[in-house]
């Protein structure tokens, strides 16, 4: 179960979610989807229990895994519904992952005493393990409530990984705007960010090629009319020109939304990128060395001046804006970290 923030151009299955109900169908496991807008009006934790309740109907509920995403933005009332489903007399297990449970340390059976296992990472191959195991069995990333906890994150393989979008587990009709992603993680270690993290027990942060281009390929048929890429740093990885070019090929006519880093920006890449109708976002922590070395996040602010010359040409529009963090104290005096981001549209 998948209680998501949506916006009015979403799809109606989130990409995370779609891709965890991809994985566990690929095991052959019986799987009953449940999605749930948080910011939709009128929504009641009992009416959720009655849904989860309702798709188990004819079962024994002892046999039964529901799992949830755990996201601050819905954390109230998730640990509403478990509580309630709970009273209602569900006996079977329920399984919790998501960013309140991955960036969290020990001490998770206090916040969400009725669950009974927890998902650090990428949860793929782990929830899809975990569901075919009847019992408690030792899987990287897998916390059992009342064991000690290893605080490992799960792995999976991205290369292997099977596409939510190539199985119809988000329908493509009728849908203008999609979220989509090439790679996970981040190779930067910035000390503020939770990109990092799960990232540390992967193997290789792309996704296949072969599936990368299947679903641009899909996209292009579908008639998709913008993208959001979710890449944390679209341009560092190794395919980042080719699947531009991929696009230009197939005669992709609508928006790209890439998040960049400017220092790895070359020509190439902006060449690729004067194809399309491009959005780059760059972002800038800080123009501040001492700063920079705080957040363990330099950077080169001249590279990053003679990148954004450069698309400045090619640009149609540009936009910027800041926001603030305070990543460490200087003396008595705590120095604020301006972060800004800049975009350039292409062609």
């Amino acid at each position: 179960m998948d209680l998501y923030w949506t916006r009015d151009k979403d799809p109606r299955v989130p990409l995370g979610h779609a891709s965890l109900l991809t994985a566990l169908r690929e095991r052959g496991l019986d799987v009953r989807s449940l999605v749930v807008a948080v910011n939709e009006p009128h929504l009641d934790a009992e009416g959720i229990v009655a849904a989860i309740l309702g798709l188990t109907k004819g079962l024994s509920t002892k046999d039964v895994d529901v799992a949830f995403g755990a996201y601050v933005w819905g954390e109230s009332l998730l640990r509403d519904v478990l509580r309630r489903l709970r009273r209602a007399g569900f006996s079977g297990r329920i399984v919790l992952g998501g960013p309140q449970v991955s960036y969290s340390g020990a001490g998770l059976e206090q916040l969400y005493p009725e669950a009974d296992a927890f998902i650090r990472g990428y949860g793929e191959e782990a929830l899809a393990l975990l569901a075919s195991s009847p019992d408690p069995r030792p899987i990287a990333g897998v916390h059992w409530a009342g064991t000690p906890d290893a605080l490992t994150q799960a792995a999976v393989d991205l290369q292997s990984l099977p596409s939510p979008w190539l199985s119809g587990a988000i329908p493509l009709a009728n849908q203008l705007f999609v979220r989509w992603e090439t790679q996970r993680g981040c190779p930067f270690r910035c000390s503020f960010c939770q990109h990092r993290e799960p990232g540390v027990r992967l193997r290789r942060r792309t996704l296949g090629l072969s599936r990368i281009e299947a679903e641009i390929d899909l996209f292009c048929e579908a008639g998709v009319r913008e993208i959001a890429v979710l890449d944390p740093i679209f341009n560092v990885a190794p395919h980042a020109v080719g699947v531009l070019r991929r696009f230009a090929e197939r005669g992709f006519t609508g928006r790209l939304s890439l998040q960049c880093r400017a220092e790895a920006v070359d020509e190439a890449f902006l060449d690729a990128a004067s194809a399309l109708d491009v959005c780059l976002e760059f972002g800038l922590q800080t123009i501040h060395a001492d700063e920079g070395r705080a957040i363990e996040r330099g950077n080169q602010i001249d590279r990053v001046d003679a990148t954004l010359a450069r698309c400045e040409p090619a640009a149609s529009t540009t936009r910027s804006r800041s926001s603030s963090a305070c990543p460490f104290k200087r003396g008595r005096r705590s120095k604020r970290a301006s972060r800004g981001a800049s975009s350039a549209r292409f062609p």
